[in-house]
């Protein structure tokens, strides 16, 4: 189990945990705190919370280059992750030293992803994010579970038919990203479904309030504890990576569950 330390390097991100405008900032943020909880640093510099902004791929490349450059020189052991959703800008972030492109996709950049990866060594997360998501609605569908097996089994076919390695392939099925809530929880009490079928599955729920159920009189205080709850479920049903803000109490969370699960 892995944990990716989140980097925000947009100005309109839905949390403050992680969210830098200031490159440097970024850099001492990485060497002084995350290289110490984190294998993964994931840096963005567009967000994809509802109804976001899309940043062009000259904005983003201002922001994550000089970053990456920097940490690959200064904390060269953390592995760093670019999150994008264009095809140019992972390219260019593999160049300047990223060994994981994070991108969300209602499928429609696949291919051009692909492309990027097919000439790499770069393994690649693909977060489903259905179309309905930057219009602030959700999405409908009978079998939520279903649905993302059949979305994410096209990827890893369009990978074979590639000759990619699908061992490179890191699903993420997207919580909060144009669901309902009982879809959300409906894929978290059967991740179990995902990390079987696909094997490396990143989850993604740090400061999410994903369902009314969970949220309904929660004080933001209190968010964290839903979080590390999920977190903890999570590593017990072999996920392979936490995407998370609270970097340091969930390293200490998954030392505490190793220990109990191989007690």
């Amino acid at each position: 189990m892995k944990i990716m330390g989140i980097i925000n390097l947009s100005d309109d991100s839905f949390s403050e945990t992680g969210k830098f405008i200031n490159i440097d900032d970024a850099l001492v943020y990485t060497k002084e705190h995350l290289q110490k909880y984190c294998e993964i640093v994931d840096i963005g510099a567009e967000s994809t919370k509802t109804k976001f902004k899309a940043r062009s791929d000259e904005e983003q490349l201002l922001k994550l280059i000089p970053l990456i450059e920097s940490i690959k020189r200064q904390v060269p052991d953390v592995q760093i992750s670019a999150d994008t959703r264009s095809h140019l800008v992972a390219a260019k972030c593999i160049d300047a030293g990223c060994q994981i492109i994070n991108t969300v996709t209602s499928g429609d950049n696949v291919d051009s992803m692909l492309d990027v990866i097919e000439s790499s060594e770069s393994d690649i997360i693909f977060t489903h994010m259905p179309e309905e998501h930057t219009e602030g609605k959700n999405m409908i569908t009978d079998n939520i579970i279903d649905y993302l097996k059949n979305f994410f089994n096209t990827i890893r076919n369009k990978m074979i038919e590639r000759g990619i390695n699908e061992e490179r392939l890191i699903i993420d099925p997207g919580i909060s990203f144009g669901k309902t809530g009982s879809d959300n929880l409906t894929i978290i009490r059967n991740i179990e479904t995902f990390v079987g079928e696909f094997k490396r599955v990143c989850l993604g729920v740090s400061h999410k309030k994903f369902s009314s159920k969970i949220f309904d009189n929660l004080k933001d205080k209190d968010q964290i504890y839903v979080d590390l709850s999920i977190h903890s479920f999570a590593v017990y049903k072999g996920v392979e990576i936490l995407r998370v803000h609270d970097v340091d109490i969930t390293h200490d969370l998954v030392k505490v569950v190793r220990a109990t699960v191989n007690s």
